[in-house]
């Protein structure tokens, strides 16, 4: 028998610091890709030779996204470095409602047995996949469709999930 992987609302400030490490890690890639399509933007080979050349205007274009995504990640990092967890220095929650709401770490059991136990953890910040200890967390923003359909609920409640049936086992 092998024993079912469990994170607990202390789980929650390692989480915290490795969804920080993710996103810098993007925001580290993203000021590369920037520098890059800066210095492309401003080399001799951008020179435009006539009045219908955009080779230079597309770089200043993509210089230009590539640094509002740069900042976005920045503005990310410094919303989840703000966000309190809402749980005490003992990785307690502060309040005795168990229903999922924004910071919860929820275990979803397949109702059926087809797939195997899912974690969620509804932070500001979606989008993305981290791994504790051997168990990937899938972070979802609260506005994204699976939080919505678990906003509320708890544990033994059941919600439809990608087409398939899932338990609420744990929420912390």
């Amino acid at each position: 028998m092998t024993r079912r992987a469990s994170l607990k609302a202390g789980d929650k400030a390692q989480l915290k610091n490795a969804l920080i490490a993710a996103l810098t890690g993007e925001l580290n890639l993203a000021r590369i890709a920037a520098d890059e399509a800066k210095s492309s933007a401003t080399s001799l080979e951008a020179k435009s030779e006539n009045k219908y050349d955009t080779r230079s205007t597309e770089a200043a274009y993509l210089a230009h996204g590539q640094s509002l995504r740069a900042q976005s990640l920045l503005d990310l990092i410094t919303q989840v470095t703000d966000w309190s967890l809402g749980a005490d220095d003992q990785g307690r929650h502060r309040s005795a409602n168990k229903s999922i709401q924004l910071g919860s770490l929820v275990c979803l059991k397949p109702a059926h047995g087809e797939h195997s136990d899912r974690w969620v953890w509804i932070t500001p910040v979606g989008a993305r996949q981290i791994e504790l200890g051997g168990v990937k967390v899938q972070v979802v923003s609260p506005s994204a469709p699976l939080a919505q359909q678990l906003i509320g609920l708890e544990i033994d409640d059941t919600a439809a999930v990608m087409g398939s049936e899932w338990l609420i086992t744990e929420v912390a």
